[in-house]
């Protein structure tokens, strides 16, 4: 869901994406989502979404999901 908000030019997810960067709503994310993000960045495949990005703009995509993001430490469980 989160890259394809972040790749696609509509559709929920996109919606989604926008609102989080309008603040109307507040994506709850771990470092977790941000490494297995990292990773999928680098699959070609991916790359290809949405007409192509290029590592730099991946980048960019990964910089403004931390800026709308709040970033939580997962809980502990028992």
């Amino acid at each position: 869901m989160l890259l394809s908000g972040l790749t696609s030019r509509h559709g929920p997810s996109r919606d989604l994406h926008l609102a989080a960067r309008r603040f109307d709503v507040i994506l709850v994310l771990t470092d977790e989502h941000f490494v297995e993000l990292q990773r999928v960045l680098t699959y070609p495949q991916v790359l290809a979404l949405g007409g192509g990005i290029t590592a730099a703009e991946a980048f960019g995509l990964a910089t403004d999901l931390s800026r709308i993001s709040e970033v939580v430490s997962p809980l502990q469980t028992l």
